[in-house]
């Protein structure tokens, strides 16, 4: 165990330095300032890396690679440029800004023809789906998923491929489509294990147990969870942590342990604060406000629920400012609700039911049961409460929990053959290494 120990924490430290020397290795190139196509190679690498760590520096490097990419004429990198500056633009909380940008992103596709056309409108096709994921219209967002994994598919690198089978099982999870989120992910993982891409792995690592916590299999998604955590933290992935603590919250509160979910979420809204990620802190904000109403603590709770909803306006989730108008509907208990205020409530599950968010709809549904059987009215209590569960089942029956883990398991198994596999290679060469060297000995 003490070895096992020592190579776990030697092993992640190599990790951290290989990072850093990544980093250094970058900084290098843009020292020399080439004014060429490695340069640009660099400076969108390294904004990519920065962008996690270090929000204003990453964004001087954006800026810095869409200069030069328009004074040497570079389409290809003048559009990855566009791209980060999207994500970083909304996850600022700027939205006018954002969409502006993907506006411009959106004409340079549109206009630019040669060899770089395809892997350009690629990037259009991908900013464009994480932006609508990101403002809760997730039907949208797959159409131009969809599309971003064909156009990388036929470009033939490995990584970009991976990284849209990503995105894709992460917008599937959204929908409670679980099994096509997984089998996405899977493809990413084979893929990022492949060009050995740590940072890849801890991605998807993280988005399994997204995916396990929200059918409530609570062990799978924490054991996927910490391997997450681990491999983020080796990295230094700042944001990444955030992430990882923002999903230990959600899987405690599944498993009712309050306070230890709260811990968790103040360390996800801490990473979120220092990087100025308004999204992260609205999703947190959301799922501590929840928590809260397990602790009674509906004081507390309609602050935080209040807060997010002010950040949801703000990044323009509108699908999101409906799923919190619901949450505080139920808390109304004093008042009892009028046609109107009901209709409005309608309204607002219209808005869910738009965006493709099956979970979020089912939560919604209850919440409005919740309310009506507060102030007595237990036919619609009755009635809504039906609805929640018909969606709940259809998300995490019985059957597809069955195909969820026969995927897993194929996965696995594939995995070990691997091992058998490169097991018998170093047998082999081992064996031929001793029978060379009884050769040498006899000639001695």
């Amino acid at each position: 165990m003490k070895l096992l120990l020592l190579f776990t924490v030697q092993f992640f430290i190599c990790i951290s330095i290989a990072q850093s020397q990544r980093i250094d290795s970058l900084l290098q190139v843009l020292a020399r300032s080439s004014n060429d196509v490695e340069e640009l190679k660099a400076l969108n690498a390294i904004s990519a890396e920065y962008v996690r760590t270090d929000v204003p520096r990453a964004k001087n490097y954006m800026f810095l690679l869409i200069e030069r990419s328009r004074k040497l004429g570079n389409a290809r990198y003048l559009s990855a440029g566009y791209a980060q500056l999207v994500t970083l633009y909304h996850n600022a909380g700027n939205k006018d800004s954002a969409l502006q940008m993907l506006g411009v992103l959106s004409n340079l596709s549109k206009y630019t023809t040669g060899n770089d056309k395809k892997i350009i409108d690629a990037n259009y096709n991908a900013t464009a789906g994480l932006y609508y994921k990101r403002i809760g219209n997730q039907k949208e967002a797959i159409k131009f998923l969809k599309r971003s994994l064909a156009l990388m598919e036929a470009d033939g690198v490995k990584q970009n491929i991976a990284g849209q089978h990503l995105n894709l099982g992460n917008t599937y999870n959204l929908t409670g489509d679980y099994k096509n989120a997984l089998l996405h992910h899977l493809k990413a993982l084979k893929l990022f294990e492949e060009e050995q891409n740590l940072k890849g792995q801890s991605f998807c690592y993280q988005s399994i147990s997204s995916s396990f916590t929200e059918m409530r299999q609570y062990k799978n998604a924490l054991r996927y969870a910490m391997k997450s955590l681990e491999m983020k933290t080796a990295l230094n992935d700042n944001r990444g942590v955030g992430t990882a603590e923002m999903g230990l919250g959600q899987i405690y509160h599944g498993l009712g342990q309050y306070d230890l979910a709260m811990n968790h979420y103040q360390n996800a809204a801490t990473v979120a604060t220092n990087l100025k990620l308004v999204p992260e802190q609205l999703k947190i904000n959301f799922h501590m406000a929840k928590t809260l109403l397990e602790k009674k603590d509906t004081v507390k709770a309609t602050r935080f629920f209040n807060a997010s909803q002010l950040m949801a306006l703000q990044i323009g989730d509108s699908s999101m400012v409906s799923s919190i108008q619901l949450e505080l509907a139920a808390l109304q208990t004093k008042k009892q609700p009028t046609p109107l205020s009901e209709q409005a409530l309608l309204k607002s599950m219209a808005q869910v039911q738009q965006s493709g968010q099956v979970p979020r709809e089912a939560s919604g549904y209850m919440r409005l049961a919740e309310m009506f059987a507060s102030n007595q009215q237990y036919e619609k209590a009755l009635e809504y409460t039906k609805k929640s569960y018909e969606f709940r089942d259809s998300i995490t029956n019985t059957e597809l929990q069955a195909q969820i883990k026969r995927i897993e398991e194929q996965y696995r198994v594939g995995q070990k053959e691997k091992e058998i596999t490169l097991l018998k290679k170093d047998q082999l060469l081992n064996q031929a290494v001793i029978e060379k060297q009884k050769v040498f000995q006899a000639a001695g």
